[in-house]
């Protein structure tokens, strides 16, 4: 298991993960029913503003975009950029992003265009025609900021280095295995437990193995949740982190409990909102 200087835990994967089990493991009228009630809602509302437009303009997201890794500390402010661009798949609506400006730093801004359902045609020529009168579609901004020498130099940008990991959401009943741990910022905070995979590991194998030295449990996979990929700075290093993510079950307690990166381990009621909360760490 590595040293937790050297780990990245991503609350926000394994709180997709709980929340996707919930709508299939018997708690369709809590959830899922009640979101498509809302989803009917906002369809509706889109209904009326049809009636009077034929195209819906508004940012892509709320900021310009990021620099890579920027906010890999802060999954809430990763979840709200996503904020407008989520209502075309929520009420069935075709939609597009395409470049209208450079902000501060040559950060990218983002305008997308909602067209009314089925009538895509009129989407692609509105896009074309924004596109036929500017030209942001053609500046391309820098995927990193050079440093002065480089620029003078036209050194290449930094290679990204790979890493693989894997964890597991362990549930028992209605209740979800945590650890607690100090993450890359210092900061405390609860997750799901995560690894490294070592040589000549499979996800699978590395997932059971960092469970069990976590949490002292040796369990079992029931199936694979998803498969994550996202980037982050490690010591100026840029990394490209890999998670694949499987739901188990306990089996039983096991003598290789290694709490050295562990403050404290609990199980959760997994149904709690507040229990999917979760930073990066």
């Amino acid at each position: 298991m590595r040293k937790a200087a050297a780990r990245l835990r991503t609350g926000s994967e394994a709180t997709d993960h709980a929340r996707t089990y919930a709508l299939s493991s018997g708690y369709y009228d809590a959830y899922y029913s009640k979101a498509q009630k809302v989803r009917t809602l906002i369809k509706q509302d889109f209904d009326k503003a049809f009636e009077q437009v034929d195209i819906i303009a508004t940012p892509t997201s709320p900021s310009p975009a990021f620099k890579m890794g920027e906010k890999v500390a802060d999954p809430l402010q990763m979840y709200l950029s996503d904020i407008f661009t989520i209502s075309c798949n929520l009420a069935g609506l075709p939609g597009l992003s395409l470049p209208c400006g450079l902000a501060k730093g040559n950060l990218p801004i983002g305008l997308q265009l909602l067209g009314k359902p089925f009538d895509e045609s009129t989407l692609l020529r509105t896009a074309h025609q924004y596109e036929q009168a500017t030209d942001w579609h053609k500046r391309l901004p820098p995927l990193t900021e050079p440093s002065a020498p480089e620029r003078r130099s036209n050194v290449m940008p930094e290679k990204v280095r790979f890493e693989f990991s894997a964890g597991g959401v362990v549930r028992e009943k209605n209740q979800l295995l945590m650890v607690k741990v100090k993450n890359l910022e210092g900061k405390i905070t609860w997750t799901f437990p995560k690894g490294h995979l070592e040589k000549g590991e499979t996800a699978k194998e590395a997932a059971l193995r960092e469970v069990e030295e976590e949490t002292g449990y040796q369990c079992e996979i029931l199936e694979p949740l998803d498969k994550v990929e996202y980037f982050f700075k490690r010591e100026n290093q840029l990394i490209k982190k890999h998670v694949t993510w499987f739901l188990m079950k306990p089996l039983k307690k096991s003598g290789m409990h290694d709490p050295k990166e562990i403050i404290e381990t609990r199980w959760v009621p997994w149904l709690r909102p507040e229990t999917w909360r979760l930073q990066v760490g």
